[in-house]
């Protein structure tokens, strides 16, 4: 299976059936949905599936790469403060090991970011990968300028230039879990940062990488001005997307773009969670051209994406959180 995200089906968190049973099932399901754009034109957070394959889990730790372990729950922030144990928080077979119930501490995560800016061998000698195959992984294969993930995918790998640096990076976010993983190989520099609260847990990730990049790299992490435009102006922008998880509506005020994002009630069942109550998020227009926008304040501070633009020229979707919404009306 060979994931880089340019199948172009619609998919987002919760499109597959969080309790489904075996991965041939879930494949199936993915062969039945209808694509969003066509083959490889954008790039959008889950892959295409090549082959069939047949896999099993390590029950040893070769060349000294310990494989993660089993865990078994999550926790997540509430309204009122308090914190609470997130059950069931598995994402089912058809995500493993990602999103399943695996888990990583910091220091395999650390392990494994030193394996991959490595030769290919592990800490005992023990030839894992030819170095050639570790460098091409680490190399576009897709370009995606202005998405929240990166300015492009490898093989697995999402990559983008951080002030001069070649960042290359794979975090995510589980059922109650926030993740950060990012390599800067020339300067032979990874960090990670783990939480399992929140909803802030990704903000909380997003300020520990920004401090060290400035810290132990000099980098500038400083983010882009948006500019401040009238409703004329944001006209085209406004309107209704959709993905099979979510809807996000997206309206003016002040200057920016506000997108309130529902999740689908049948999403909601699938992950047995209940409908937040976030406040709607703020998108500020970049200069230039792509139509690219960044989130000016708020929790997601900092995320970038990118309106899509049909044959017609009008906008017909929208890059968010490295999701593929299209527009609905």
């Amino acid at each position: 299976m060979l994931s880089r995200g340019l199948s172009g089906t619609p998919v987002g968190d919760g499109v597959l059936d969080a309790v489904a049973g075996a991965m041939s099932l879930d494949v199936q399901r993915l062969v039945e949905i209808t694509r969003a754009r066509p083959y490889g034109v954008h790039w959008a957070g889950w892959g295409e599936v090549t082959q069939r394959v047949t896999f099993g889990i390590w029950t040893h730790e070769p060349g000294g790469l310990r494989y993660p372990r089993l865990w078994d729950f999550a926790t997540d922030g509430q309204t009122d403060g308090t914190i609470e144990i997130t059950r069931p928080w598995d994402m089912g077979r058809y995500a493993a090991p990602m999103g399943g119930m695996l888990a990583a501490s910091v220091r395999d995560q650390i392990a494994w970011a030193r394996f991959h800016m490595g030769d290919g061998t592990a800490a005992d000698g023990t030839r894992v990968l030819s170095e050639a195959t570790l460098r091409r992984m680490q190399e576009p294969t897709a370009e995606c300028p202005g998405n929240a993930l990166g300015d492009a995918v490898g093989i697995s790998w999402l990559m983008r230039d951080q002030d001069g640096l070649k960042v290359v990076a794979h975090g995510g976010d589980t059922v109650g879990q926030h993740s950060i993983f990012e390599m800067v190989p020339e300067r032979t520099f990874a960090i990670t940062s783990l939480t399992n609260c929140g909803p802030n847990g990704g903000e909380f990730n997003e300020q520990i990488m920004r401090w060290a990049f400035e810290n132990y790299l000099g980098a500038d992490m400083s983010d882009p001005e948006p500019l401040r435009l009238d409703d004329d102006a944001l006209a085209p922008y406004v309107g209704r997307y959709e993905t099979i998880a979510v809807i996000a509506d997206i309206s003016a005020a002040d200057g920016v773009l506000m997108v309130e994002v529902t999740v689908r009630p049948e999403v909601l069942e699938q992950l047995h969670e209940e409908p937040d109550d976030e406040p709607p998020v703020p998108l500020g227009i970049l200069p230039g051209d792509g139509d690219r926008y960044i989130v000016p304040d708020g929790p997601a501070k900092g995320m970038k994406g990118y309106f899509t633009r049909g044959p017609d020229g009008k906008i017909d979707g929208i890059h968010i959180g490295g999701r593929f919404a299209t527009r609905a009306g």
